[in-house]
């Protein structure tokens, strides 16, 4: 998080424009992503909230951008999760059904 700061402040400029839709669409990702661990993505909205109040637009950009990836990334993680334990039932489901028909 130290280094994620230092390139904020290096980066940090007023002349761009507030990042308010990556905001948002970074806020709808983290809100999607339920079940995920999206600790890191709220962390760093917080941080582009922080810095876009700031005046640091361009650095909390980044960061938003950066959040909008770690909270898809931890969606697709979970529902790779729930896709595999699915699997895992049907298979043994399957296993269940061969069982009883070698039984007869």
């Amino acid at each position: 998080m130290a280094m994620i700061l230092a390139m904020a402040a290096v980066s940090g400029c007023a002349s761009y424009p507030a990042p308010e839709l990556q905001l948002a669409a970074s806020r709808g990702a983290i809100e999607r992503a339920a079940g995920g661990d999206v600790s890191l993505a709220r962390e760093k909205m917080a941080l582009a909230q922080h810095l876009s109040s700031s005046g640091a637009q361009q650095s909390a950009r980044w960061l938003a951008e950066q959040a909008q990836v770690d909270a898809e990334l931890a969606n697709a993680r979970a529902s790779a999760t729930r896709a595999a334990d699915e699997a895992s039932r049907w298979q043994q489901s399957v296993r269940a059904i061969r069982a009883s028909y070698a039984v007869y």
